[in-house]
């Protein structure tokens, strides 16, 4: 008897699996450095994300859109980076009630220790997926999102 497919279960099970596979990561970087301590995972991406944006200003607004995360998950999740100096937070010029967020040398310094890793994870991850079937997955993925939103 074949077993019926469940979207959400699929999920749930992939989900269990990067989890661990971050975890690992997050071990094989700590092992080389230590400047990961009092990092998580999280914070990693929101590194990323600021790298990315170079001299762009980004603020408080910006990692709630990109992240899909509240404003208050994402202020606990900012103070607590200031608090392990991977950002700093200054206000604007233009609006005293805008702080933008900026990368400290610390944060830098984690984003070289884990950019390598990451890529490296990244193409063990696809390996074996075309192009073609991980933009399919990728425009899946947009729809169920905006489905469940």
């Amino acid at each position: 008897m074949e077993t019926e497919q469940n979207v959400i279960l699929v999920l749930k099970i992939l989900s269990n699996q990067l989890i661990r596979y971050i975890g690992n990561l997050k071990k094989e970087i700590s092992e080389k450095t230590d400047v990961f301590e009092g990092a998580t995972e999280m914070h990693a991406w929101i590194v990323r994300y600021l790298v990315n944006q170079g001299d762009q200003e980004v603020f408080q607004k910006d990692i709630e859109n990109e992240f899909d995360i509240r404003p208050s998950t994402t202020s606990k999740i900012l103070r607590l980076m200031q608090k392990h100096a991977l950002i700093e937070r200054d206000y604007t010029e233009d609006d005293a009630r805008l702080k933008r967020v900026m990368l400290t040398p610390k944060a830098r310094a984690l984003w070289e220790k884990t950019d390598a890793i990451l890529r490296r994870a990244e193409a063990q991850i696809t390996e074996g997926v075309t192009k073609e079937d991980l933009a399919r997955f990728y425009r899946v993925i947009e729809v169920i999102s905006k489905n469940i939103q």
